[in-house]
């Protein structure tokens, strides 16, 4: 529970910082579309570590 609660903190304040810092209204889709999948893609490394880690050492190292 505090793992979503924090990360959706998280992402609150990053949306809002990355809006806040687009300046050339042309490039904000393009921005937002490059932010959100390097965040996609991030999540797809350390998910298929955590599944490594907890299919061989267990879900309590993981």
């Amino acid at each position: 529970m505090l793992n979503t609660i924090f990360g959706s903190i998280e992402q609150i304040l990053q949306e809002t910082i990355l809006q806040q810092s687009i300046t050339m209204e042309s490039n904000r889709a393009t921005i937002i579309s490059v932010s959100n999948a390097l965040d996609a893609g991030v999540s797809v490394i350390v998910l298929s570590i955590n599944g490594y880690i907890s299919d061989n050492f267990g879900i309590g190292s993981a």
